[in-house]
């Protein structure tokens, strides 16, 4: 209980106590007023706190895994923790986070909730989440209550004392937010680093996942767990599938251009002058793109803009044809477009974003070109040719046509839902 009060004080956005008078003869102050305890301090007060093996040394990546949904019955008979672990392994499950799992750090919150199981309701949780009806893959949520959740655990297990470290710590933290849930639902929150450079992105990020996720009766978990929490979460990546059949508004335009500047969405690019997801262009425009698609490492990769990402069918492009951010297990609407896999400029904006924070800022990629291609990602390639390899012929063609299907309207389309952009929460240490 001790631990909680030190923690509950550290985060108090508040300032401390008022001044008052030290004259012990003047009169009595009145008593302090009742303050019913905000939401995130009742959350707080029921929290622990852990982790998934001994902590690594060094400067090393965080994810705090939490979950939403499950009651003390379900934490006393293991499932809470049973579907901590399942994330805690499907995030490690494949390359390039395989090679990487020597420098992420995993933390977990165990919090319960008077409600059991997330629909499209707002029940009694913990996190207060629900998830959008139909096909709206929409999670909506207490983040602000997870942001604290996960600075607590930050500060519990690294022993933080000065503001500095704390925001060290959460610029390269990633939330996941386990819902207790089968829907085929995910959103990620992304908070910006305003110090980040050279094109590699910081700053918090918050992952929702349903914990039992499935489409058409297949297990999705760790596609969803490698989409939303390594690709938008870590490495900030946009989105590479379409469902609007326009052309972009200024509002989508400006909201990419921000995030670019920021270090993030770096698996696309933007021209103004782009034709139709049939469209192929040269990548020159991207000069560490370009020095990937010259090697013929990549040769089987395809490694050009492809018009068509960012939810939108012309102007903005994705590098490869498919990947894990061509979003979806949809094959109805997008045949053959799925790929378990990141693309190589997934790939290497992920083995960005861990390399910059175990080797601080004068990290550069393009100093490191060679090991990154003859060494840390050769692994990732193996993996993916196999994979291939594996697939039916009829499936493992290369398609840069539309994948909407001709015959369903675009209004059919699953609504689906990018990565929103959001502020870091200010946390006062005294």
């Amino acid at each position: 209980m001790k631990h909680y009060i030190s923690i509950l004080m550290a985060l108090a956005c508040m300032a401390s106590c008022g001044s008052g008078s030290d004259d012990s003869t003047g009169p009595t102050p009145p008593p302090e007023p009742v303050v019913k305890p905000e939401h995130k301090d009742t959350v707080l007060q029921q929290c622990s706190f852990g982790t998934f093996g001994a902590l690594k040394g060094g400067n090393t990546f965080t994810v705090v895994l939490m979950a939403d949904g499950y009651t003390q019955a379900d934490i006393d008979n293991g499932k809470y923790l049973s579907a901590l672990r399942e994330a805690r392994n499907a995030l490690f499950s494949m390359e390039p986070m395989k090679s990487l799992e020597r420098y992420v750090n995993v933390l977990t919150v165990t919090v319960p909730s008077k409600h059991s199981g997330i629909d499209t309701r707002k029940h009694d949780t913990a996190f207060r989440t629900s998830v959008a009806a139909g096909r709206g893959t929409d999670v909506y949520g207490d983040s602000i209550t997870a942001q604290y959740c996960a600075v607590a655990a930050l500060m519990s297990a690294y022993n933080i004392t000065t503001k500095d470290e704390l925001n060290t710590r959460m610029n390269n933290c990633l939330g996941i937010m386990l819902l207790n849930s089968s829907a085929y639902k995910g959103v990620s929150l992304l908070a910006a680093d305003e110090a980040a450079t050279d094109g590699i992105p910081g700053g918090w990020s918050l992952s929702y996942v349903p914990a039992r996720a499935t489409f058409e009766g297949k297990d999705v978990f760790a596609d969803l767990i490698q989409h939303e929490g390594v690709g938008h979460g870590i490495a900030k990546l946009a989105d590479e599938y379409v469902v609007n059949y326009v052309d972009p508004q200024q509002k989508a335009i400006n909201a990419w251009t921000s995030g670019y500047a920021a270090g993030f969405f770096m698996n696309t690019t933007y021209n103004a002058s782009a034709g139709q997801m049939d469209a192929v262009m040269p990548i020159e425009s991207t000069n560490w793109l370009y020095a990937l698609a010259q090697n013929p490492a990549y040769a089987d990769e395809n490694v050009q803009w492809h018009v068509g990402a960012y939810e939108y069918s012309t102007r903005f492009c994705r590098c490869s044809d498919k990947s894990v951010m061509n979003a979806t297990t949809d094959k109805k609407y997008y045949p053959e477009a799925y790929d378990p896999y990141f693309n190589v400029a997934g790939r290497a904006m992920i083995y960005k974003r861990i390399m910059r924070v175990v080797n601080g800022s004068s990290w550069k990629f393009n100093d490191n070109l060679p090991e990154f291609v003859n060494n840390f990602d050769k692994p990732a390639r193996e993996e993916r040719a196999q994979y291939m390899a594996s697939r039916p012929k009829s499936q493992a063609k290369t398609q840069s046509i539309p994948y909407y299907i001709e015959g369903r309207s675009a209004a059919d389309a699953p609504q689906l839902q990018a990565p929103k952009i959001i502020k870091q929460i200010e946390v006062k240490i005294e």
